[in-house]
């Protein structure tokens, strides 16, 4: 309900909003006076006390403030000063204080519902509009509050101008300006790159296992500076009997031609043609006391080769020209970079029925040889070996007892996938019947190691000059240039 208030010099009352009201009960001054000349409170605990005396002057019907004529209708609370040289900071605040209200703000709050009570924020003391600080010293400045705010440095939201007259400006976060947190700002330094897509995990696929040192295994990456150079490789199993071995210890050469494999090699010899030369056969593992490295395995084995090495007339209805047969039975060694070998071979050469049906007067041989074989493998690299190998014939047949080779072998021995890898094999072949002499290989193009076992296909050019690879005419000049195809278990 509204309130009236009673003229001191003629008695009479008027009727004022409940506003007015609510204004003078809380800051102890009726709007309209000046605020240079009204008194100034010097602490917190006067205006409690000025609340208390407000609240009993109207509960008596009487006047509830003096009016002041100096101060100014500007709308503003007075401006309790601290003790000189005390700051802000230091003041100790009442708990109405920290609540952020006054006792006479909540007087008012509590007997007029249908005034609003003022909004605390802090803000900083320079905000405070410049008339709020007339009147006062440079330390009263400085360490100034709002009366009925409760908190230092405070003051009331931004509301219409009315009869209390336009209040400071607002605190930013609550008119809407850019409040920045710490939590808001983005990050600063590297991100780290989204995984390849090799990297990233297939759903319904387990991980592949991976090694002491973290990489895959079946890596195409070796190291055999620490794989080798322990003297038994970088493979830690355990020694055990194992039947039927799925790699080699000692690997077949690469450019060797008398090697049991499986090849078809499309050659033109200068002079006679194109010819085929294929190779049907393989050497596989019977039995070994070792480790089970899939890439270089170590400790011993027992191995049995055979093939049937052919010629074959491109040109006259393929007919067979002749064929070399070679069966064997060796023993294996590997320990590190270093690989032996030591066994048994048997290779004899027939001619073909179709071409002595063709050339009846050719002179048919019996070459045939039961050799001792004793080899020696060294890796210089991963992918960089030499090699050396000498064969004693203790029965022969044509041939004479001694024959020697060696070469060079640069491949990948560990698994390539898809994308391969460059080969490139050299060999030479010498033999005690040809006064020490044979032919020379040369062999280059793309090999692939498959991901389980070890096994080796290439496919590229060959190179040959030198007397035959086949037996049958083994005193014959040949010279050779085409492509092959090769599989090595």
């Amino acid at each position: 309900m509204p309130v009236r208030t009673v003229n001191a010099e003629d008695g009479e009352s008027s009727p004022e909003p409940a506003a007015v009201q609510a204004y003078a009960t809380q800051f102890g001054a009726a709007p309209g006076t000046p605020v240079g000349d009204a008194p100034v409170s010097t602490g917190p605990q006067e205006s409690v006390e000025a609340g208390r005396s407000s609240r009993a002057e109207t509960d008596g019907g009487r006047t509830p403030l003096e009016e002041t004529s100096d101060e100014r209708a500007s709308g503003l609370a007075p401006v309790v000063s601290s003790p000189a040289g005390e700051s802000a900071a230091d003041s100790e605040a009442s708990p109405n204080e920290i609540s952020g209200r006054s006792p006479a703000a909540a007087v008012v709050e509590d007997e007029s519902p249908n005034v609003a009570p003022p909004t605390v924020a802090p803000t900083a003391i320079e905000n405070t509009a410049p008339t709020a600080t007339q009147g006062r010293s440079a330390g009263g400045i400085a360490s100034g509050v709002a009366i009925g705010t409760g908190i230092l440095g405070a003051q009331s939201p931004r509301v219409n101008s009315g009869p209390l007259g336009p209040l400071p400006r607002p605190p930013g976060d609550v008119t809407g300006d850019p409040v920045v947190r710490l939590t808001q700002r983005p990050a600063i330094g590297y991100e780290p790159e989204p995984p390849s897509p090799s990297d990233r995990p297939i759903p319904g696929l387990a991980s592949p296992p991976v090694d002491a040192v973290g990489e895959p295994q079946g890596s195409s990456y070796l190291d055999l500076d620490s794989y080798l150079d322990d003297g038994r490789g970088g493979y830690d199993g355990e020694w055990t009997w194992q039947l039927l071995p799925s790699s080699l210890i000692y690997k077949s050469y690469l450019a060797g031609l008398k090697e049991s494999r499986l090849a078809s090699q499309h050659v033109n010899i200068r002079g006679d043609g194109w010819l085929w030369d294929a190779v049907l056969g393989g050497r596989v593992g019977l039995l070994r006391y070792g480790d089970r490295d899939p890439v270089l395995p170590n400790g011993w084995q027992i191995d049995a080769e055979g093939s049937a090495q052919v010629r074959l007339d491109v040109t006259n209805d393929v007919n067979v020209r002749a064929v070399d047969y070679r069966g064997g039975l060796p023993i294996t060694y590997g320990a590190g970079r270093f690989r032996t070998k030591f066994g048994y071979y048997h290779l004899s050469s027939h001619l073909g029925d179709e071409f002595l049906i063709e050339n009846p007067g050719y002179p048919r041989l019996n070459y045939s040889r039961d050799c001792l074989v004793l080899g020696e493998t060294f890796y210089i690299t991963e992918r960089l070996r030499v090699y050396a190998e000498m064969a004693w014939a203790f029965h022969d047949d044509v041939s004479k007892p001694w024959e020697f080779q060696f070469g060079v072998d640069y491949s990948p021995i560990a698994p390539t996938g898809f994308s391969g890898a460059p080969f490139f094999a050299a060999n030479g072949h010498i033999r005690q019947e040809l006064d020490y002499s044979g032919h020379f290989t040369l062999q280059t193009g793309w090999a692939w190691v498959s991901d389980e076992n070890g096994r080796l296909l290439r496919l590229g050019f060959q190179y040959v000059n030198g007397l035959s690879t086949q037996y049958s005419f083994y005193n014959q000049f040949e010279q050779q240039v085409g492509m092959g195809l090769w599989y090595d278990y």
